[in-house]
């Protein structure tokens, strides 16, 4: 799990849409020759994807990897400012229907899996909405 945390985004490019495939590919290599259980660790990163339910594993590492998304108000208001400045080659009405795209998915689901985030379940709800209305 711990290889899988401090590698699941080692390779990130906002402009590709391969990095958890790119990232399982550099954690294969790094990890060759540990007695680490590679295969679980590649797993893990692909499961970081798409973000879907799965063991208690994969769903924890999810929720740690969206944990962000159930941070107070100011902490999240950086973080979308942050993520639009990852995607500054992006004219701004393309960003802004993609992103509210992105957050409406997240927002009409279950975002968090394990009992021990569960309480960040209806403040990720809320921050996603607002700035999803924001990008409107």
């Amino acid at each position: 799990m711990i290889a899988a945390i401090w590698l699941h985004d080692i390779v990130y490019d906002p402009k590709a849409s391969d990095n958890e495939e790119m990232s399982a590919k550099v954690a294969q290599q790094d990890l060759a020759g540990s007695d680490i259980a590679i295969a679980s660790v590649v797993e893990l990163i692909l499961g970081t994807k798409r973000h879907e339910p799965g063991s208690e594993t994969q769903n924890l590492l999810n929720d740690l990897d969206l944990g962000i998304l159930g941070a107070p108000p100011p902490g999240y208001a950086r973080y979308a400012h942050q993520i639009r400045l990852e995607y500054a080659h992006v004219p701004t009405p393309q960003y802004h229907a993609g992103r509210a795209a992105v957050l409406r998915a997240f927002d009409q689901k279950q975002i968090f899996q394990t009992e021990r985030f569960a309480h960040l379940e209806e403040r990720a709800h809320k921050n996603l909405r607002a700035e999803i209305a924001r990008l409107q």
